[in-house]
């Protein structure tokens, strides 16, 4: 057994020294080692729903409080004391395991980053890092002035921010657009400039390369489409506006009257009672889009029209646009269509899956009371549930949970794998010879790799966050004792 010292800041009053200790056990399949990250002291409140933790670093962050307030732990270290800690906060950065959050005391707010207390507001909310990491914005008020921060620089003031759409960062992270309130007019606002003064605004959105921002604005009853100096023309509604993924095309939906259309590259399509997402074909930027006539919907491309449907599910490109996919329901029967093929009628279906190549789809479908893994094409064996499917990073191999009589199994290459009373997402290695899954058993819980359970055990493991594999192990964040629960961190090199 390995033990070291850190430093922790207790309750924000005084410094003590907490022994972290790494158990290091072995079997002939794989080194397991785990150790304590975080934990909550004896008599203070936990909040479970405040949970945050960033899958990359192992780092966890959770609200507590004591007599004095509340405050955030992140790891080991405790946060100040405030009156409250701000909804929807912590947050972490998309890039390092930092984390911001808004503290409220004594009637003012401050956001908190890198431990460090901004300037008081009065109001603070919708916290947003840029996809970089390197800025962090935010909707704040001073009595009637409300504004923008970015990394502590404020914006134009407005008497309101707002708040339906988050404050929006182009995908490069240098530009910044949001929509602010002054004097009956709403400001379209990109890098702290107005670049719009309209009745109302909405939908921003940046194209791929962030050279461009497209974005409604309300003219009167109408709406118009502004994309850098073009704008379309008047319309009762649009919505889903789309870049292509080179950024070289445009287009949204629109509403005439009773019609309704895609304009693609400043030109009107077709007509129909109601369409959906336009979408481009990353290979050749062909337009596709959902649309309904006479109460049947169907895909529209180019000139061609699919088959009718009662209703059509989601629809997208795989890799390197290999298929295009989308569902379909028709009479009560639920339809998988790749390139046009229509897959064997199902009762329910879940949503179709590519591997990681864009070459291969999986689905689930309902028939008869049981479910069945759609692989290729190719039914595999029946189960009473199915969930969690997953492709390799070498796509040739494909897996997924099953249930049956209230015992679950991870099924790969259609051989089941152990029967649990309850099973978790299942991960590959980064070179597909390794998985591992969340597992439980008599009300402890552990990983299972490779068809070896752990020797490790917890009282339970995150919601929502599965085991991840990086720099040859895979790791995943425990809990023991869950009313002032301990979060372990376990290691697992196969």
């Amino acid at each position: 057994m390995k033990c070291f010292k850190i430093n922790k800041l207790v309750l924000a009053i005084a410094f003590t020294s907490i022994l972290i200790c790494s158990q290091t056990s072995s079997t002939h399949a794989f080194s397991e080692n785990s150790g304590t990250i975080s934990s909550v002291p004896q008599g203070i409140k936990f909040f479970p729903k405040s949970i945050v933790s960033d899958n990359a670093s192992g780092s966890i962050a959770y609200v507590l409080s004591n007599k004095l307030g509340m405050f955030v732990m992140h790891d080991q270290i405790s946060g100040k004391v405030y009156d409250a800690i701000g909804k929807n906060t912590p947050v972490f950065n998309p890039i390092r395991p930092e984390i911001s959050y808004i503290g409220l005391a004594a009637g003012k707010s401050v956001v908190v980053r890198r431990e460090k207390e901004s300037t008081s507001y009065d109001g603070a909310a919708g916290l947003v890092y840029s996809p970089d990491g390197n800025n962090l914005a935010y909707h704040a008020q001073t009595g009637a002035n409300h504004f923008v921060v970015k990394n502590e620089s404020k914006g134009p003031v407005f008497q309101t921010i707002a708040n339906d759409e988050p404050i929006l960062f182009s995908p490069d992270s240098k530009h910044i657009a949001y929509r602010g309130l002054l004097l009956k007019e709403w400001h379209v606002v990109l890098d702290d400039k107005t670049i719009a003064k309209t009745q109302g605004a909405k939908e921003l959105v940046f194209s791929p390369d962030s050279s461009k921002l497209a974005y409604a604005v309300r003219e009167e009853s109408k709406w118009r489409v502004i994309l850098d100096d073009w704008k379309s023309k008047a319309y009762n509604n649009v919505f889903r506006l789309t870049f292509s993924s080179d950024g070289k095309h445009f287009a949204f939906a629109a509403q005439d009257s009773n019609e309704f259309f895609i304009m693609a590259d400043q030109k009107k399509n077709e007509s129909f009672d109601l369409v959906g997402t336009p979408i481009f074909d990353p290979k050749t930027s062909e337009l596709l889009y959902s649309a309904q006539k006479k109460g049947k919907w169907f895909i529209v491309k180019g000139k061609e029209k699919g088959p009718e449907l009662d209703t059509i599910g989601p629809y997208f490109f795989t890799f390197e646009s290999n298929h295009f996919v989308y569902s379909g329901e028709k009479d009560g029967k639920n339809f998988v269509f790749i390139d046009g093929v229509q897959s064997e009628p199902y009762e329910k279906i879940s949503l179709p899956e590519s591997s990681p190549d864009g070459k291969r789809i999986m689905f689930f479908g309902l028939n008869g009371g049981k479910w069945t893994a759609v692989i290729d094409g190719k039914q595999g064996k029946s189960y009473e549930m199915l969930s969690f499917s997953t492709f390799s990073p070498d796509s040739k191999t494909a897996a997924y949970i099953a249930q049956n009589d209230k015992k679950m199994t991870l099924v790969m290459n259609e051989n089941e794998n152990g029967w649990y009373d309850a099973a978790g997402f299942p991960v590959f290695s980064s070179d597909s010879k390794h998985i591992a899954f969340e597992a439980s058993k008599n009300d402890k819980w552990f990983l299972v790799i490779n068809g070896s359970e752990s020797k490790i055990k917890v009282d339970n493991f995150l919601k929502n966050i599965p085991p991840k594999f990086e720099n040859g192990r895979f790791s995943v964040i425990g809990l023991n004792n869950p009313e002032t629960p301990s979060f372990v961190q376990i290691e697992v090199s196969p």
